[in-house]
């Protein structure tokens, strides 16, 4: 008899990023069977940025705006769990200066050659 442990998503802090400038986060998971298969539960990404099958985020953001969403991961037995250890992520996409969003994990994305 085989028993894995659960499925879960590592907390990972998310980067800052520029508008216009190519941006790339991995999340991981451990627990469950491999393969995992990623994907956006609810919300929604700032625009330019996708979250991939394999747990990449990533993209060029092309405008500023803020994006809320929650990750889910589902493995090769169908076990699924979302990013539970904090209900929401949410990415700033600003022109310029930081954005505080809460106690949320913020991802704040400048213009090219702001301060």
């Amino acid at each position: 008899i085989s028993v894995s442990q659960s499925l879960a998503i590592a907390a990972t802090p998310l980067p800052n990023g520029t508008v216009g400038t190519a941006y790339s986060q991995a999340f991981s998971a451990s627990g469950g069977t491999p393969p995992y298969v990623w994907s956006l539960a609810s919300g929604a990404l700032p625009p330019g940025l996708a979250l991939g099958a394999n747990g990449v985020l990533s993209g060029t953001p092309s405008a500023a705006g803020t994006g809320t969403f929650t990750i889910r991961v589902s493995d090769s037995q169908g076990a699924v769990e979302t990013r539970g250890w904090m209900p929401r992520d949410r990415i700033a996409v600003c022109r310029g200066r930081m954005m505080n969003l809460g106690t949320a994990e913020t991802v704040t994305v400048h213009r090219a050659g702001a301060r």
